[in-house]
């Protein structure tokens, strides 16, 4: 009989960014991994793999600044489930470096991080942290902001923002002149693109996947 080959790899959150991406390429490179996702999550339980890798958790700056409870949850407490829901020999964690006070070329690890600058890099150190005591064998990557093909749903978020500007301005046509009305748009609407885009570059990265 002939023994059934064992599962190279496991991808906790493999259909977001950096993990439908991690995918991608094991399937480019005919790897046997399995994506783990919320729906399929307790069917792989308790099952084996030689590395799992997670690429899950809240990847919003903006939301784990706003909700910092609810942002432990998604990035520390389920990092701690998954650590004892699987089987494997190595785990490998996508961290990110917001875990970091400041980046300074001449400063070394240990002096770097001491208080990370918001609490979605606070709760991705915690997390850090948990994998470090508990995991035998491990590997920490700490991202930048990332960018790619999953993320179009931003061009529409900035549109949106735009657009009630426009639908706020748009009843001053009729008492404004023309010229004082044009110029009044145009310096709001650059205001608003200026704000979207802040707001993009706090979810992003500089790498593209």
């Amino acid at each position: 009989m002939k023994k059934k080959k064992e599962i190279e790899y496991f991808i906790i959150g493999g259909k977001g960014l950096i993990g439908s991406s991690i995918a991608n390429y094991l399937k480019k490179n005919k790897k046997n991994f399995r994506v783990i996702t919320k729906q399929n999550y307790n069917n792989y339980k308790n099952k084996n793999c030689s590395i799992i890798i997670n690429a899950n958790g809240n990847s919003s700056r903006y939301y784990a600044n706003t909700y910092p409870k609810k942002d432990f949850y998604k990035s520390v407490i389920t990092v701690f489930k998954s650590i004892f829901d699987f089987k494997y020999k190595k785990y490998v964690y996508i961290s990110s470096g917001d875990v970091y006070e400041k980046i300074n070329k001449k400063s070394n690890e240990k002096k770097i991080i001491k208080t990370p600058c918001n609490y979605y890099g606070k709760n991705k150190f915690l997390a850090e942290q948990i994998i470090k005591f508990y995991c035998n064998s491990w590997i920490i990557l700490r991202s930048g902001p990332v960018i790619g093909s999953k993320l179009k749903k931003i061009y529409f978020l900035i549109l949106k923002k735009i657009k009630k500007y426009i639908q706020i301005l748009i009843h001053h046509i009729a008492t404004l002149p023309i010229l004082v009305f044009l110029r009044l748009f145009l310096k709001s609407v650059k205001k608003q693109i200026i704000k979207s885009l802040i707001l993009v570059a706090t979810k992003l990265s500089v790498i593209f996947i």
